[in-house]
């Protein structure tokens, strides 16, 4: 009987323990709702993430060509600034891979779901693109699950009395935290991405240049 190495049994224990992880970040992203999340314990470019429930509310109803590109060019502010990607960012994510998905479904007809197809779409290459150079950099393993971006040692205080001086700390979020930030949003583009089953003709090739940067 062959020998089978320590180093063969941890890749195998590794590889089921992140397909254990990819199933429940999976339903962790299909089952969270815009009201679960506390948005104002989390953090943007420039201070908490309060805003984001009206943007995406405000950015799903699809008013106007005009509304869509303000609404995502100010959602973009808020979740990617300088190739850092923020506690905001993979939860923002979730709800705008839903509207890119809905608006997929009806851009061959709607030019206002069009626009946000194909502005959202920019969006995400962005942020892959931003997860791509991270990944290339030295790192610390993301946190075990999506849902520890959420426990409450990982959200600032409801107070936001002391924020300046917690930005003014040695070390902000743990290097793991940090980290997550990428992890769990290419995890969440992954997750919508790959569960696109009938796309559009015109939108062929630049969903799978956004596939490509996974």
């Amino acid at each position: 009987m062959p020998k089978i190495s320590i180093d063969y049994c941890l890749a195998v224990m590794k590889g089921e323990m992140m397909m254990l992880n990819t199933a429940d970040t999976h339903d962790f992203i299909d089952q969270l709702t815009l009201e679960g999340v506390p948005w104002h314990r989390l953090t943007t470019p420039y201070g908490r993430g309060d805003e984001l429930p009206k943007l995406l509310n405000a950015l799903s109803s699809l008013r106007s060509q005009e509304s869509v590109d303000s609404t995502v060019r100010k959602i973009s502010h808020l979740i990617e600034h300088q190739g850092t990607l923020w506690h905001v960012t993979p939860f923002a994510t979730v709800f705008l891979a839903r509207i890119f998905k809905n608006s997929l479904a009806a851009a061959t007809t709607n030019p206002v779901a069009h626009q946000a197809v194909d502005h959202i779409g920019e969006l995400f290459a962005v942020l892959l693109e931003s997860i791509r150079d991270a990944q290339t950099l030295e790192h610390a393993d993301p946190l075990p699950k999506f849902s520890d971006l959420l426990t409450e040692d990982s959200l600032w205080p409801d107070d936001e009395e002391d924020d300046e001086l917690r930005w003014e700390e040695e070390e902000v979020f743990s290097d793991s935290m940090f980290y997550s930030f990428w992890f769990y949003t290419k995890e969440v583009l992954a997750d919508a991405l790959n569960g696109l089953d009938e796309v559009p003709q015109e939108f062929t090739e630049s969903i799978s240049s956004l596939k490509g940067l996974l």
